[in-house]
């Protein structure tokens, strides 16, 4: 799994965790299936499209990504929401995240996330995070807020994303 890669990678290596197309996990446990807990990992889907790597959150409301080291990298992968309600997908407490070019949507219909990226931790904890050139694709997909902020964000970028927000579609 990826997260077992994670547990392989040594803080500030520059490690990088290549996911090959058409890989798809699916998280069994509702808190940090993946959990990038070491610092400088660089974590990069391959393929185009419908290849991308997937990962379903489908262990209840509470299922999420956490992203609590500093300088972590996620590229190019799509997270799809396996219950209604998913309350986030990301959880990032750490400085210098990077997401980009992944994709949020729903398994089924009425399956979906309340907000995608989640900064509601302790002020500058989230410091230099960008989100980019995201993509949540259906009507379901999100329907609150696309990425939650909480206090100061130090360098934020949210930019050229693309959400379908409760059917409305707008760019952001």
């Amino acid at each position: 799994t990826v997260d077992y890669a994670i547990g392989r990678c040594a803080a500030n290596n520059g490690d990088h965790i290549i996911v090959m197309p058409n890989h798809a996990e699916t998280s069994t446990n509702t808190a940090g299936f993946w959990a990038f807990d070491v610092a400088g990992v660089t974590c990069i889907g391959l393929g185009n499209f419908n290849q991308r790597p997937r990962l379903l959150l489908d262990a209840g409301t509470t299922a999420t990504v956490t992203v609590s080291a500093a300088d972590v990298t996620i590229k190019n992968i799509v997270f799809a929401s396996g219950t209604a309600d998913v309350t986030r997908c990301f959880n990032v407490t750490g400085v210098g995240c990077v997401i980009d070019a992944c994709e949020f949507n729903d398994n089924v219909a009425d399956e979906n996330f309340l907000t995608c990226v989640d900064a509601t931790g302790a002020a500058n904890t989230a410091d230099g995070l960008q989100v980019i050139n995201c993509r949540g694709s259906s009507a379901d997909a999100l329907s609150g807020p696309f990425v939650t902020i909480v206090g100061n964000i130090v360098d934020l970028v949210i930019h050229n994303n693309f959400i379908t927000h409760e059917g409305v579609t707008c760019p952001i």
